[in-house]
């Protein structure tokens, strides 16, 4: 493309647009190109159903708990007991928190937020 542009400059015309509309077609063309390969390549592709074998049944188990009560309160037996609701753990930490501009504990010199802070 860059070797025949120079030799429009002769024949009066304006190298820059030579040098775009040239590249145009070729882009163009290139396109057509791919589409055809590409078209191509599905009608000449082949698909194959994969082999199909029998599978065994698993043997399943199955558990149940008891059935006594249906868990009702008020049933005799083995009524499942209602707990009371549990509080959320707070959490406790062993070093005062670290904010997002202060140097990182790990020693790097860099700030929280740049080093484990991520």
């Amino acid at each position: 493309l860059k070797e025949g542009i120079n030799l429009r400059a002769y024949g009066q015309k304006d190298p820059l647009l030579e040098y775009k509309s040239e590249g145009y077609k070729l882009f163009s063309e290139m396109l057509n190109q791919i589409d055809e390969e590409v078209i191509g390549d599905l009608f000449r592709a082949r698909l194959e159903e994969p082999k199909r074998t029998a599978r065994k049944p698993r043997k399943i188990q199955t558990t149940h708990q008891s059935t006594s009560g249906m868990g009702f309160a008020g049933a005799s037996g083995g009524a499942p007991k209602e707990d009371a609701p549990t509080k959320a753990k707070t959490v406790v930490r062993e070093m005062p928190k670290v904010g997002r501009n202060d140097p990182c504990p790990c020693g790097s010199g860099k700030k929280y937020k740049q080093c484990h802070g991520k």
